[in-house]
């Protein structure tokens, strides 16, 4: 094990279904705002830079995830199913 890191622990059935109700809550959502409000932005980059559209996709991607596992571990954490 690396130094820093702390050991997983094994997720009971109540702890997986509310994890994958989280997760799937929150990626409708943001799909539904990426959707709604970047869909042509990001379609203009695409036509017209499309160094600046892989650039740009690789941002949403990396930061939907961080913003995903962040937000799931606050939300777990806040209403800790036993």
């Amino acid at each position: 094990m690396f130094i820093g890191m702390e050991p997983t622990k094994n997720l009971t059935a109540g702890e997986l279904v509310s994890e994958l109700l989280i997760y799937g809550g929150l990626m409708i959502i943001y799909t539904l705002v990426v959707l709604g409000y970047l869909s042509n932005h990001v379609y203009v980059l695409y036509k017209n830079d499309t160094l600046l559209y892989t650039l740009t996709a690789l941002f949403l991607i990396l930061g939907q995830g961080l913003l995903m596992e962040n937000l799931a571990t606050y939300i777990r954490e806040k209403i800790e199913v036993e």
